[in-house]
């Protein structure tokens, strides 16, 4: 039957089964972009340190989270992120006519971080002698709102306050180190030496599985960074800066931090954390994939910053299996539009027949239908009979009764009855006279 068909027919059979084709692939690419768009969601919220944002904006306000890894060498320390860059920053939100609507509230959050090994020992309380000793431990030394950033898992104790200076003497230790030294994880409250220093335990932290390949198998202690300086001799630079601040347009928060932190580009890397996961990002790591490998700035990274990497790359390869189905969409989309051009003259000979049809069947629908019957007219409505008063109930009552006793007036046969009773009572009459004559 194929060599019977025209070449119309069978330009129409070719582009019928292109079309049911296209249909088939564009509902498989739209089920992988939704399957591999919600791996992606899942990834990007993985990781709480990513997720700054989330927690601190809540009035609608658009916010960017960003990262700053600093070189040792550059000399930024607790002075500058707490004062000048602070000041730095309120005088850049001003200029932008960022303001708070409550004057108490700050419309940005900060923290920072250096880290640095510390020898552990613990002395018994009953003898004072030392129990355990020489156990090294690497050691956060945080600042600012740290743990707004980093919301540790805690299991047993609290936080300490970052930003106090005078009683800074708390720390917080992982399950690791709670174990090497006292088989519990509830001692909030014992004492542990820190490089001779004695300091109290406010908490003992989960080792988050999340971070557990660049977290460090040894143990981890968190403290205050200035109390990490006075027993690193008070010589400790700041590497790593974190910011969240408004961002009304993309670039806004990078840029104010790139302008007002005070260090060298050659010393510094700026990462903007909130946009590392969105497809423009994803799609960018894609093409420096291969110069990904080559790092020039001496800057050193944080395990949360080199979680937080890996899962990008790992986000990034999946981007692709999201983004191959994407540009089959476009690709189709695209065929139909030149198809549909091609034959528009065909296409607009059948809408405009197609529409005559419609109107025609409308028009012999609406001629075919019975003429409607008129209405008939409404009746009067009945006057509503007066409400009678409670004392002429049984007089109306009584008269009602006698009225259906006498005749009825307009009746012929009730007149005739009334005539013929008249007549025989004065026959009767007249028989009472004579007798009586």
């Amino acid at each position: 039957m194929a060599a019977g068909l025209t070449g119309c027919e069978r330009n129409y059979q070719v582009v019928k089964k292109f079309q049911i084709t296209a249909g088939i692939l564009a509902v498989i690419s739209i089920v992988l972009i939704g399957v591999f768009s919600l791996i992606l969601n899942s990834l990007a919220g993985k990781l709480d340190s990513q997720r700054v944002c989330e927690r601190w904006a809540s009035d609608g306000t658009r916010y960017a989270q960003i990262s700053a890894f600093i070189s040792p060498y550059a000399g930024f320390d607790d002075s500058f992120a707490d004062r000048s860059l602070t000041t730095s920053l309120d005088n850049a939100l001003t200029t932008a006519s960022i303001t708070s609507e409550n004057e108490d509230a700050s419309l940005y959050t900060y923290a920072y971080s250096s880290e640095t090994n510390v020898s552990l020992s613990y002395q018994s309380p009953e003898t004072g002698q030392t129990v355990k000793s020489g156990v090294n431990a690497a050691t956060l030394g945080v600042g600012g709102d740290f743990f707004i950033f980093h919301p540790l898992k805690l299991l047993s104790g609290q936080y300490f306050d970052a930003t106090d200076t005078i009683l800074n003497d708390l720390i917080i230790i992982d399950e690791n180190i709670a174990w090497q030294f006292f088989g519990s994880y509830d001692v909030a409250g014992y004492e542990l030496m820190v490089n001779g220093r004695r300091c109290f335990i406010s908490g003992v932290c989960e080792v988050d599985e999340n971070y557990s390949k660049f977290y460090g198998d040894g143990g981890r202690i968190f403290m205050s960074y200035s109390l990490l300086k006075e027993l690193n001799g008070d010589e400790l630079p700041i590497t790593c800066y974190e910011l969240c601040i408004p961002n009304p347009v993309s670039g806004f928060a990078l840029d104010i931090l790139n302008k007002n932190l005070g260090v060298d580009e050659s010393e510094v890397e700026l990462v903007e954390n909130s946009d590392r996961f969105t497809n423009s990002a994803l799609l960018e790591r894609l093409t420096t994939f291969s110069e990904r490998s080559v790092r020039q700035k001496l800057v050193s990274y944080p395990y949360w910053e080199n979680t937080a990497v890996m899962l990008t790359d790992s986000a990034a390869l999946l981007f692709i299996f999201k983004l191959v189905p994407a540009i089959i969409l476009v690709l189709l989309l695209a065929s139909e539009i030149i198809i549909a051009y091609v034959n528009r003259a065909k296409i607009f000979r059948f809408v405009a027949e197609r529409g005559k049809d419609i109107f025609r069947e409308y028009k012999y629908k609406r001629d075919s239908r019975p003429p409607k019957s008129p209405k008939p007219p409404k009746t009067p409505k009945q006057p509503k009979p007066e409400k009678q008063k409670r004392g002429m109930k049984k007089k109306n009552n009584v008269s009602a009764a006698d009225d259906s006793k006498s005749p009825n007036a307009s009746d012929p046969a009730d007149i005739d009855s009334i005539t013929s009773g008249g007549a025989a009572l004065d026959k009767d009459k007249q028989h009472d006279t004579t007798s009586l004559v």
